[in-house]
């Protein structure tokens, strides 16, 4: 008989092995457990010292996790740990169940019938109930660690995520039975979901409804006495005026319009044709993937960051590093994996292009919202994202749309093509959604005007574009990635940094990349034509937000050169000694794009070959000596941004 092994989460966390709860005497176990059991995943050594053992230097840390994985082992048996040198995780042959995992599936189950995941369909109601029974309690309920503000970091943000993702459950619940006119069932889940913030008007006005629906006239006024009094002792204010009114429309007997009644195929007909995708869509284009090795504590970084965004902390991070240190590939790669592990996660990115001169005025913003609104064709066409990326953001262009008209109008014929937008969003509307007619009376009053130029003040702009980000993030998340920002125009530095002010409590997480030691060299006014360098205006804006977010820094340094080197050239089959591989370290230092690009001249140029079963071995006459393109174009703008005397002296 195969053995079993049960993790529980919701309310105090216990571990059940056939059926028997396990004892564990080490809290710092239990965490283990639950952090590998949650991101289901392997996670290298160091990242768990870091998470567990955060003021441990790094041997007494090891040591520490090594004496834990040892008492686990000793306790759960050595068939659910998989671990090497390297990493630790549970062995995915022997899975175990985990409730948590349980209930993502149960959500995630929802996801295939083709509709929002904000919607509900009559094949979404059995998933969906299953989901918050599997729900008895707060995320690992009175546990934490004293000595580990990182662990408990995580743990609130965990808690926080699957309060959300109930209370998003619940809220569909409600809505489908109160469609059908299953009142008693609509008020069970009403109630629980007001359970989570008692402080949430809108949930005690559902609940007034819903009981006023069902004849309990008298339990619908006592909500709002009990709405009245919570807001009064914990905010000392008055319940919201659209509350009251409903309170004393009730008290007169009037009761609310009851909700309309719809059938599952009547709810997903307009979804599903916003989802239709475009002809261009229909078949896949080959996308080339960014090479990808190391970094894994960087990768944790940025992976905490979008935790605490998707828990609604917006939040602004910045990935620096030299020329060719990996910035681009590793937030290509954190997306990446983002975006597999949140199926309703938009990803949208744009570039700077002021090297020499003002460059065009708000650039990435623009293409940012060009690709919320479902711009994708070109990138797609050039194999710059797959095709499951740019469904996505398709799939974004009906609350994007909307969020423009309503909150962000000056935005159209501004920072984005009015005529453009209208098309695609023509081409796909089902029928005569209530906002088109308003952005076709917008664009026919508005022709497209240069940011800056004419139009609206410059704050109303902003003010305008942080709202419509609002808006869609109450749909889904958003990562935006802004890259190379040492070329940004001063007026997307401004907007991002207003963003960066304004987003906080929304789904939202902002990366932005910039090379640290050309923002330090300042920039020259491309207005004035002076030779004279100024401070460069990202400069200022990434230590303000820093004093208002914290550590937002991930720094792409030289350390782990050595473990680079190793895991690149472990990446394709080889028998290349070590002897190789100290000296392309020596050449290199761990540079990324330096070895990268040095071993693919190896490679080009016959020094490296492979044998006759693939494996890639010296070549007969290993060269060192020829430097690959790339590299001495990085080479030579290094040396073109020195002093003239220290140019001389290099020559």
């Amino acid at each position: 008989m195969e053995s079993s092994l049960a993790v529980y989460l919701f309310g105090p966390p216990r571990i059940e092995r056939d059926g028997v709860p396990v004892r564990l005497n080490r809290r710092k176990a239990i965490a283990l457990v639950a952090y590998l059991a949650v991101t289901g995943q392997s996670h290298p050594r160091d990242s768990l010292v870091n998470l567990l053992w955060p003021e441990a230097d790094s041997s007494r840390g090891r040591a520490a996790l090594r004496r834990t994985v040892y008492a686990l082992r000793g306790a759960l048996g050595t068939d659910w740990l998989a671990v090497d040198r390297d990493q630790i995780g549970l062995e995915p042959s022997t899975a175990p169940w985990v409730d948590v995992g349980l209930f993502h599936q149960h959500l995630a189950a929802c996801e295939t019938h083709g509709h929002p995941s904000s919607e509900v369909c009559s094949a979404c109601l059995a998933p969906l109930t299953d989901a918050v029974q599997m729900v008895r309690g707060e995320f690992m309920s009175g546990f934490g660690l004293r000595d580990s503000a990182n662990f408990d970091d995580w743990q609130l943000l965990q808690s926080e995520l699957l309060r959300r993702e109930l209370d998003g459950a619940l809220q569909r619940l409600v809505h489908w039975h109160s469609t059908q006119r299953e009142f008693e069932s609509a008020i069970g889940h009403a109630r629980r979901k007001l359970s989570l913030d008692p402080l949430d008007e809108q949930s005690h006005r559902q609940l007034m409804r819903l009981y006023a629906w069902s004849g309990r006239r008298s339990a619908a006024l006592r909500q709002y006495q009990e709405c009245a009094a919570v807001i009064d002792d914990q905010l000392g204010i008055p319940p919201q005026e659209n509350t009251t009114e409903l309170f004393q429309a009730i008290q007169k007997g009037q009761a609310p319009p009851l909700p309309a009644e719809e059938t599952a195929q009547d709810s997903l007909a307009p979804a599903r044709h916003w989802h239709e995708p475009p002809a261009f869509l229909e078949k896949e284009i080959a996308s080339e993937r960014s090479l990808f090795v190391a970094r894994e504590r960087e990768l944790a970084q940025l992976d905490r960051h979008l935790q605490a965004s998707l828990a609604g902390a917006g939040k602004v991070v910045f990935v620096t590093g030299e020329a060719g240190a990996g910035k681009t590939a590793i937030i290509q790669e954190f997306t990446r994996r983002a975006q597999d592990n949140h199926m309703d996660l938009a990803v949208a990115g744009g570039h700077s292009n002021a090297q020499t001169g003002l460059g065009d005025p708000y650039l990435p913003f623009r293409e940012i919202l060009g690709l919320l609104t479902g711009d994708v064709e070109s990138q797609w066409a050039a194999g710059a994202m797959t095709r499951e990326q740019a469904l996505r953001l398709w799939s974004t262009l009906p609350f994007a749309a909307q969020a423009l008209v309503e909150t962000g109008p000056d935005l159209i014929g501004t920072f984005i093509s009015g005529t453009a937008l209208l098309d695609r969003a023509r081409a796909t509307a089902p029928g005569q959604v209530p906002w088109l007619p308003r952005l076709e009376q917008q664009v026919e009053r508005k022709p497209l005007a240069r940011v800056g130029v004419t139009g609206p003040q410059r704050s109303d702009l902003f003010e305008q574009y942080a709202r419509v980000l609002q808006e869609l993030t109450q749909e889904r998340p958003v990562v935006l990635v802004l890259d190379d920002l040492q070329w940004a125009d001063l007026g997307s530095i401004s907007l991002l940094f207003h963003l960066g002010r304004q987003l906080a409590g929304n789904r939202i997480l902002i990366v932005g990349a910039y090379r640290p030691e050309e923002v330090a060299l300042g920039r020259i006014d491309p207005q004035t034509g002076s030779d004279q360098r100024e401070r460069h205006p990202l400069e200022p804006v990434v230590h303000e937000l820093q004093r208002d977010l914290g550590d937002i820094i991930v720094h792409l340094g030289q350390e782990g050169g050595r473990e680079f080197v190793e895991a690149l050239l472990q990446s394709e089959p080889n028998r290349l000694d070590d002897a190789f591989m100290e000296m392309l370290f020596h050449q290199t230092r761990g540079h990324p794009l330096f070895t990268i690009e040095l071993l693919r001249g190896l490679q080009e140029q016959g020094d490296l070959v492979r044998d006759q079963e693939g494996y890639w071995i010296e070549g007969t006459a290993l060269d060192w000596d020829r430097l690959p393109a790339r590299v001495e174009a990085v080479i030579a703008e290094r040396i073109g941004r020195l002093a003239q005397p220290l140019r001389a002296a290099l020559r």
